[in-house]
Order: structure tokens, then sequence, then C-alpha cells
């Protein structure tokens, strides 16, 4: 009897289940299947307050901002570290450090003078995970 209840109550219990997704196509390739569905959109940041949000999308905001010259500085690092390994002299490797240092003071310095004391620390951690070196 119960077994009976539970067949006939399971299938009214599945059916009342909001649909998350629309499947619109199914291709089948060889033995695989691919669905191409709509998906509901669902939040996956939520904050506490408007508070958390705003410091999260300041955050965002300015790291977006710096992200570049931290990807310059990874790439720079590691083309000054693959030359070093080529030249075989020390006088002539502090001199191309010396020449490389006198173009990121050229170019870059004037650039990295307007940023910001938290842009500044928000680099810092950055090109630290870029590189694993730290900037201190």
């Amino acid at each position: 009897m119960k077994v009976l209840v539970f067949i006939l109550c399971f299938p009214l219990v599945a059916l009342c289940q909001k649909d998350t997704f629309l499947i619109k196509e199914i291709y089948y390739k060889d033995r695989d299947t691919i669905i191409l569905a709509n998906i509901e959109e669902i939040e996956i940041l939520h904050f506490k307050n408007r508070e958390d949000e705003r410091y999260f999308r300041r955050l965002q905001y300015k790291t977006l901002k710096v992200y570049p010259y931290a990807k310059l500085a990874a790439e720079q690092l590691d083309s000054i570290q693959t030359q070093l390994e080529l030249i075989p002299k020390r006088r002539k490797r502090k001199a191309y450090i010396k020449a490389t240092e006198q173009w990121v003071k050229e170019d870059l310095a004037p650039e990295l003078k307007k940023l910001s004391r938290w842009e500044g620390r928000i680099l810092s951690k950055l090109i630290y995970r870029e590189t694993n070196i730290s900037t201190y």
C-alpha cells in the first residue's frame, strides 16, 4: 500500500518543480550528446549591505585599472631573467639591468606616479601573484 502511494505521488512531486533551463537544441556527434540550453541567471555575489557592494565595486574597478601594469611587469621580469641567463659577464649584466631600469623609469614612472596608495597596494599584490617575487 505504501509503495503504491509513493508511486502515485512521486510523479506529481517531480512535475511540480520549476524548470530552471529550456533545452533549445540537442546535437549528436559520434557518441557524444551536446545540449544547447538557456539557463536562468543566478546571482553569485550576494552582499550583506550596500557598503560591502560599494567596496567590492571600487576594488574591482581599481584592480582592472592596474592589472595591465602587473601583466607588463611579469612579462618584463621573465624576459629580463632569460636575457640575464644569456649574458656571461657580471659587468654586462649590471649594465643591462641599469638600462632596463632606466627604460622603466622613463616610460612607466609618470603613469605609475598617478596611482593612489590603494591602487599601488593592489598593484604590488598582483605583481606578487604573477611572479611569486615580493615587491618589497
